[in-house]
């Protein structure tokens, strides 16, 4: 399964499976479409226009840019996001084992928290 990389203003987000990728599109083109047509009853023909026109633009870069930002791209930042992603089970497994205020969970704490 290929893992893509959503950039939302200064945050990444990661996204595992490309159905999700197709609703966050979809969403951003049906939010995009209501605002156009709350300016078009406001009258501005032109504005609207011109904002359409960029809203197509856009929604094109993003539909064939987004899939090509894959690990292999932003190894550095990639690696830490799958670091996290695996740790999370590990953190889990641990605190059933020795209880939530123990040593090693603590020192497993501190230890992942260089990922971040």
């Amino acid at each position: 399964m290929e893992t893509t990389i959503v950039a939302i203003g200064s945050k990444l987000i990661a996204i595992k499976e490309k159905s999700l990728l197709w609703v966050f599109s979809v969403n951003l083109f049906i939010i995009s479409l209501i605002l156009l047509i709350l300016l078009f009853l406001v009258g501005f023909k032109i504005i609207v226009l011109v904002f359409f026109c960029a809203l197509i633009v856009a929604i094109s870069v993003m539909h064939y840019a987004i899939p090509l930002i894959t690990k292999r791209n932003i190894k550095g930042y990639w690696n830490k996001v799958d670091a996290k992603v695996e740790l999370l089970p590990l953190l889990d497994y641990i605190q059933r084992k020795y209880g939530r205020n123990s040593k090693k969970l603590e020192t497993f704490k501190t230890n992942s928290s260089v990922l971040s």
